[in-house]
């Protein structure tokens, strides 16, 4: 069974999970996509945002965002993200006409009034955001019951805002719920903790985990202990640990918060920074501890925190970090369409169609972009006696002849068998596409996996890149 979140702690899981969202990297055709007239949501198509019983319009260009519950726009830049949240609306509520709860995540409000969704009080927030990681401008439109709320966000860049505020500000209001649904809301997650040390599940917002700890010898009726854990919404600045130090100056409803130490981890694969700090609860007055670890994932991150009185931490502190170390990310085995191979995909990746129409896999992701497709051939169709180099140089002598630098072909062990792993770039217009080339000498095949990415952000796609060419296997015939 999973506990409401208690009433004391929905600002402090607002704070982390539900008021981050950040428009997505746009791509470089936006300077020209953001000049095209915006197509309007009440004539677009009416989609299901995953694990929430909330539908909304989007018009074409939207698609299933990768880290969290809702839809993004890249090449405009444009992002729309839901949560829903088991506590009432009048409780979410007074955080939002509380200036100074949205003032602690950065935000300015430019609009405030109230707006109905049906049968639901609401209130709908035209909102200015400058963070570490960037300046955002967004719709935020609340509404809900005496028992659930939800919270519809639209974003994008700050110096985009003018352009977009019309669609975005459609967006959110196009937004329709229907309580009474059932839905999984674990379809939502991207990830997963192995071992939570005995806590206690609590609701938090569509996306996200949020565990409440056993209660020690200090716990009282309104103990405010928490562990939560959530996809970071913002594109994270190249110094990371300065973004560790300032994201934990913004837990909500904490005050005074002095970082006690920070260093270097990594978790799942994932580099990242644990921090450790004092602050004062703002709801009791108490003097408390945070723990949070960030880890960076390509241009975003994940964040986990653990929040508890200081008189626990002795008990908490072990806890939280043997939570935190357990931190997984999804991911989905996808076999080939001839049956041959398969490889296990992180969940942000999905199936893509028209990268290749002779590929047996094509799979991929638009944020930050990379794309994998994959082919096998016969050894039997082919010239007797091919050894797995000539083989291998031959699949890529045509795009290392449009290189414009090669690297010394080197030899894998994938699956038990041999494999040649050849890395290349390409121009493409005005930037440059990393490609990793890979042949596997197979039992009864070569298959043969081409990898790419933007050379600039090649850094951010290697750990993934590199797991999910270490998952290939044969199929064998049992």
């Amino acid at each position: 069974m999973i506990r409401r979140t208690p009433p004391s702690l929905v600002l402090a899981t607002l704070g982390l999970c539900g008021l981050q969202l950040s428009a997505v990297s746009a791509s470089p055709a936006q300077s020209a996509a953001h000049l095209q007239p915006a197509v309007s949501p009440q004539d677009a198509e009416l989609r299901e945002v995953r694990g929430t019983r909330v539908l909304v319009r989007l018009p074409p260009g939207f698609s299933p965002a990768t880290s969290f519950a809702g839809f993004q726009d890249p090449e405009r830049g444009l992002a729309l993200m839901v949560s829903e949240l088991s506590a009432p609306f009048e409780v979410v509520s007074a955080g939002f006409e509380d200036g100074g709860t949205l003032e602690g995540q950065g935000m300015k409000v430019l609009r405030r009034r109230t707006h109905r969704n049906g049968r639901y009080p609401g209130l709908l927030l035209e909102v200015e955001q400058r963070t570490k990681a960037g300046d955002f401008y967004k719709w935020i439109w609340l509404f809900g019951s005496q028992e659930e709320c939800v919270i519809v966000l639209g974003a994008c860049a700050l110096d985009q805002g003018e352009t977009h505020t019309d669609l975005l500000k459609a967006l959110v209001l196009s937004s329709a719920w229907d309580a009474e649904r059932t839905v999984d809301r674990d379809s939502a997650l991207v990830f997963e903790l192995g071992d939570t040390g005995g806590m206690e599940r609590v609701e938090v917002v569509s996306g996200a985990l949020g565990y409440m700890p056993p209660r020690g010898p200090f716990g009282g009726k309104d103990r405010r202990a928490l562990f939560l854990c959530a996809p970071g919404m913002t594109a994270v600045p190249t110094d990371r640990e300065a973004y560790a130090r300032a994201r934990i100056q913004q837990t909500a409803t904490f005050s005074n918060i002095e970082i006690e130490s920070i260093e270097p981890v990594e978790v799942d694969g994932l580099q990242g920074y644990a921090t450790l700090a004092t602050a004062l609860d703002e709801n009791d007055g108490g003097r408390s501890f945070i723990y949070q670890v960030l880890l960076s994932e390509g241009m975003t991150y994940w964040v986990l925190s653990g929040m508890g009185p200081q008189p626990e931490r002795a008990e908490l502190l072990p806890l939280y970090r043997k939570t935190a170390s357990s931190f997984r990310r999804k991911r989905e085995k996808i076999a080939s369409t001839d049956g041959l191979f398969e490889v296990s995909v992180p969940a942000s990746w999905t199936l893509q169609a028209g990268l290749d129409e002779d590929a047996s896999l094509q799979v991929g992701a638009p944020v930050p972009a990379v794309y994998l497709v994959a082919s096998s051939e016969a050894k039997a169709d082919l010239e007797r006696g091919l050894s797995l180099r000539e083989y291998s140089a031959a699949r890529r002598e045509g795009l290392e002849q449009q290189a414009l630098s090669v690297r010394e072909p080197v030899e894998l062990q994938l699956d038990g068998r041999r494999a040649l792993l050849a890395e290349f770039d390409l121009p493409l217009e005005e930037m440059q596409l990393h490609y990793l080339h890979v042949s596997v000498d197979g039992r009864e095949h070569f298959h043969n996996l081409l990898f790419w990415c933007p050379r600039e952000t090649y850094s951010f796609s290697r750990v993934d890149i590199t797991n999910v060419l270490g998952s290939l296997r044969e199929i064998r015939d049992e």
